[in-house]
């Protein structure tokens, strides 16, 4: 039995008898002046999904500034795989258009 890192999950491809792991990633958000560092993590399939999802929480972040009046203009959401190297950085802006 093969252990898989915390929180991945196995995925069982039905036209083959490959058992491949789901990575975790982490986003990270710095914005204001202050960094929020992702200690959970969420699983996604892939590169793309991991986008979305980054897209989504500088959404998210945008709502939150509009009523608190924080500046954004110059934050991001960092996305890191799971050795915590950077897979991308997208600017919290992003989410506007």
């Amino acid at each position: 039995m093969t252990l898989l890192p915390f929180g991945a999950r196995r995925v069982c491809e039905p036209s083959s008898s490959v058992i491949r792991t789901v990575p975790r990633y982490y986003f990270n958000v710095c914005c204001d002046g202050a960094e929020t560092t992702d200690v959970v993590g969420e699983v996604c399939a892939n590169d793309v999904e991991a986008l979305t999802l980054a897209l989504k929480t500088a959404g998210t972040w945008l709502q939150r500034a509009a009523f608190t009046h924080h500046s954004v203009h110059d934050g991001w959401v960092g996305v890191e795989d799971e050795q915590h190297r950077e897979v991308m950085k997208l600017p919290l802006l992003a989410a506007a258009y």
